[in-house]
């Protein structure tokens, strides 16, 4: 568990707070420690709201998926690429999208989601639409 952490918080100071607040290298130790307490908060809030493992698992995949699996897929194949900027609206917008879905479920006196669509349709179709209307072609380098 304390390795996982660790990497999480390392990750939290050195690639979040340290490149979206140009923070400098003397503050990393104290941002890393923060970053511990935030990873250790994260880790055990879904404990408190979930009764089983497979109900966490599944939360993260339904939410993962769709603001990852497109993203990911297309920079390894074929010659359309989102430009970085467009990839994080993917990613947050589709994560999002699946997450609010999802907990419709909560407020429905059923238990069911909107439509009855599971929510990780709604999040990859909305990553497919934006990729489809914001990637650019990215001609093949003379090295490939």
């Amino acid at each position: 568990i304390d390795s996982y952490a660790f990497v999480a918080a390392t990750t939290f100071s050195r690639d979040i707070v340290m490149r979206l607040f140009k923070v400098s290298e003397d503050k990393i130790v104290t941002y890393t420690r923060y970053g511990l307490g935030v990873t250790f908060i994260l880790a055990i809030v879904p404990l408190l709201f979930f009764e089983s493992v497979v109900d966490i698992w599944y939360l993260f995949g339904t939410v993962g998926t769709p603001a990852l699996m497109v993203p990911i897929f297309f920079s390894f194949v074929g010659r359309r690429r989102l430009t970085p900027n467009w990839a994080m609206i993917s990613i947050v917008s589709s994560g999002s999208l699946s997450l609010v879905w999802y907990l419709s479920s909560l407020f429905s006196p059923d238990g069911s989601f909107w439509l009855g669509v599971k929510p990780i349709f709604p999040g990859l179709l909305l990553s497919l639409l934006i990729f489809s209307l914001t990637s650019v072609y990215k001609p093949p380098s003379t090295n490939e």
